[in-house]
């Protein structure tokens, strides 16, 4: 028991001097990062946090281990750090924050939407809709209303003192006025976009020459007539028209300022009754209204609805003058109900219809899902959609146009089948042209091409009758492409089809008649 006393004080003594350097050696763990924020860019980030006050650096974790060092200059201020190299899609980044002794604080992180090259590829440039020169060093330019998330466009220019410069419209604004532009040398304008309101970076569209943007806009509204005379022409209104003599008729259109255009539409009035088509026209441009250019002399088709023309190249002009050389019938006057330019950009109008055209008219032909001869194969006969059927309950064999009856398969023998299209049609000269396939037999059908005014086709016995405006045989013309020509007077209904008689085959190697079609389509003539 002696023995044991003596060494007790010496235990507790060794005991508190070890307790006291496991005490010295315990260093301080750093606070973590505070108000920590990221903000999206294109690939990258801007991450913002406060640190404490025994922090000297702070690294920012991202990409699976990858790190960003920062050294920590002054702890109370806002530390920010660029993190490069992010990929586009939701990425998570932590902070660290490390003291003088390589002590590292608890981790904090943060999530951040990151963006890519993709979000700029469906951005739009503003469109330039008018421009006015007030001088040789001053512009006024108005522009359409800002797209969604656009921040900023942004004009850049040569200054009269030859230096570059820049001027800038927000989203709410469409008007600027520079007053101190060079106007002889191209002046451009893009858009600034931001998919977010603290996106870091901006995506930036592709400039445009805003020369040549003004060039390329249309104001019918200054368009002016020289003379006078003809300004129904130009009107944007389809419903009146300029009248004028026949061959030699001319009229000439002042639009104000250059511009660039790649053709012209035009939209004739004639009734085919008081008035003609004009059937050949010149096209011809002028910068002052002295040199004139012939550009183009086209045939013109002869029919109310819209007609457009491309030049072999884009022409530039503020004067643009047509002159009509050859009419549809010889005195009798023109009439043009609108006159339009167009480029690659936008056209100066759409006045006037484009002409109607049959539906389902070529190989294959849409069918209705009808079995009308299960015995020659179900589903193999049905009637085209989009067509009016009378009397005509075999149309369709498979995928084509084939006119059928067989009456050993319970087809019966066809007498006045009708199969046509209907159209409300202006005055004009056009062609039917049927591209015309076989018959096994020709002995066994009665086949005609028919147009005729109404809602309907006319029997087969009375194709001379009033209504019909043309007809043909198409069994004549198997196995060709042909054309029927016809004429409209007055606008109004016209039916466009195939009146025909199948009979029963008594050949013996085909109990049968057919007749294959293999398209139809209305020709402006």
């Amino acid at each position: 028991m002696k023995q044991i006393s003596t060494y007790l004080p010496l235990a507790f003594a060794a005991l508190s001097l070890l307790a006291a350097a496991c005490q010295k050696a315990e260093i301080p763990v750093p606070e973590p990062v505070t108000d920590l924020k990221a903000y999206p860019g294109l690939k990258r980030a801007k991450v913002e946090f406060s640190v404490p006050s025994d922090a000297v650096s702070a690294k920012v974790f991202h990409s699976s281990g990858k790190y960003v060092q920062t050294e920590i200059e002054d702890p109370s201020a806002v530390q920010s750090v660029i993190v490069e190299g992010l990929s586009a899609g939701e990425n998570i980044i932590r902070v660290v924050t490390l003291n003088q002794e390589g002590r590292n604080s608890d981790p904090r992180g943060v999530r951040v939407q990151v963006y890519d090259e993709s979000y700029g590829n469906s951005l739009e440039n503003r469109e330039l809709i008018d421009q006015i020169i007030g001088s040789s060093s001053s512009v006024e330019m108005y522009f359409s209303e800002a797209h969604e998330n656009e921040v900023e466009l942004r004009i850049e220019y040569t200054g009269s003192d030859g230096s570059a410069k820049s001027v800038s419209l927000t989203p709410e604004e469409t008007f600027v006025n520079i007053e101190d532009i060079n106007l002889s040398e191209d002046y451009f304008y893009y858009s600034a976009y931001k998919p977010t309101a603290d996106f870091i970076d901006e995506y930036l569209t592709e400039p445009i020459n805003a020369r040549t943007a003004a060039m390329k806009n249309f104001d019918k509204g200054l368009w002016q007539v020289v003379g006078g005379a003809g300004a129904e022409a130009v009107d944007d209104d389809a419903s009146t028209a300029w009248t004028a003599e026949g061959a030699g008729a001319s009229i000439t259109v002042d639009m104000q300022t250059e511009k660039i255009y790649n053709g012209f539409s035009i939209v004739q009035n004639g009734d085919m009754q008081t008035t003609t088509f004009a059937s050949r026209m010149t096209f011809e441009a002028s910068s002052d209204n002295a040199d004139w250019q012939q550009i183009s002399n086209p045939r013109l088709r002869l029919n109310g609805y819209r007609q457009t023309y491309e030049f072999e190249a884009p022409v530039t002009s503020r004067y643009f003058r047509i002159t009509f050389t050859e009419t549809h019938e010889a005195g009798k006057p023109v009439a043009v109900a609108e006159l339009d330019l167009y480029n690659e950009l936008r056209t100066s109008g759409d006045e006037g219809a484009q002409m109607p055209q049959f539906v389902n008219n070529v190989q294959p032909f849409a069918t209705d899902g009808s079995d009308r001869c299960s015995a020659a194969g179900a589903g193999r006969f049905q009637q085209v959609t989009g067509w009016t059927h009378e009397n005509a309950d075999i149309t369709a064999d498979g995928a084509r146009f084939c006119t059928w009856c067989c009456p050993p398969w319970g087809a019966p023998a066809i007498e006045n089948g009708k199969v046509y299209q209907t159209f409300n049609l202006l005055p004009g000269v056009y062609g039917f042209k049927l591209d015309i396939g076989h018959t096994t037999d020709a002995a066994f059908v009665d086949m005609y091409g028919v147009i005729a005014e109404g809602t309907t086709l006319p029997d087969i016995d009375k194709l001379t009758s009033e209504e019909v405006l043309a007809h043909d045989d198409v069994v004549a013309h198997q196995s060709s492409v042909y054309t029927i020509p016809f004429t409209v007077r007055e606008s109004g209904n016209v039916s466009i089809g195939l009146v025909y008689n199948l009979y029963t085959s008594t050949n013996g190697a085909a109990p049968w008649s057919d007749m294959y079609m293999n398209s139809f389509e209305i020709e402006a003539q």
